[in-house]
């Protein structure tokens, strides 16, 4: 369906990425959740890029799951760079949609507790240095 009316069927084509990666998560499965969540970001970065104030709050999700998918699987410093845009990208979103702030700074903050080289990463990726609340340890509730 996607190929016959790409433009029509693109949301839902990367909501679908996202959904599966999260999925595969659940289950287990974290290397093959990988490339599913990045399949997201692509194409949720294509469609922000058409229409970025209707699908920004869509892109900043997939750049979360993306870094969820990471950090569940131990690639700290991979889950770096989708999380740390993510954080500046959400400071952008309206107010209704602000809510996945939280979620960010939780797993940058527990990307940092199992690697302290995010801080690093973090500074490379944005130029700004890595918030001293999120060196805090992960609250006990974090798996």
């Amino acid at each position: 369906m996607a190929d016959l009316n790409r433009d029509a069927h693109l949301p839902d084509l990367a909501g679908s990425l996202n959904n599966h990666a999260l999925r595969l998560v659940e289950i287990g499965r974290r290397v093959e959740a990988v490339p599913f969540s990045e399949g997201a970001v692509l194409l949720c970065r294509e469609l922000v890029d058409l229409n970025r104030d209707a699908y920004l709050p869509n892109y900043v999700q997939s750049l979360a799951t993306r870094g969820y998918v990471l950090v569940e699987g131990r690639l700290f410093r991979d889950a770096t760079a989708p999380l740390a845009e993510a954080l500046l990208a959400s400071l952008e979103l309206p107010e209704y949609a602000q809510n996945i702030i939280g979620l960010i700074g939780e797993l940058l903050r527990r990307a940092y507790a199992g690697d302290a080289g995010v801080a690093e990463e973090f500074r490379i990726v944005t130029g700004q240095d890595f918030p001293v609340l999120l060196k805090e340890p992960p609250s006990a509730t974090e798996s």
